[in-house]
């Protein structure tokens, strides 16, 4: 029992499936650590108009901010006090 068992790990079938899975975890762990680089900013100072999109991007939001919110109290009108009332009716 243990020759067969000595025999089966060293079966090229099995030998080629572990190193297929080995290769499969490396692409794995690269891919993980290229999106990991990709969240971070770059090192040093960005060029001028990455720069100046950035500020107008953030003033941007300012604006449309300061835009959505309203800026004084709701007024409200009640109508029928403004209207006349029906003929025939006294109070």
């Amino acid at each position: 029992m243990r020759r067969e068992k000595n025999f089966w790990r060293r079966a090229n079938h099995v030998q080629k499936q572990a190193e297929e899975e080995a290769e499969k975890k490396a692409r794995r762990e690269r891919r993980e650590t290229e999106r990991e680089k990709k969240g971070k900013p770059a090192e040093g100072p960005l060029d001028p108009s990455w720069e100046a999109a950035g500020r107008a991007k953030e003033k941007q939001v300012a604006v449309a901010a300061a835009m959505a919110k309203p800026a004084g109290k709701k007024i409200t009108f009640d109508l029928w006090e403004l209207l006349p009332e029906p003929l025939g009716q006294t109070n």
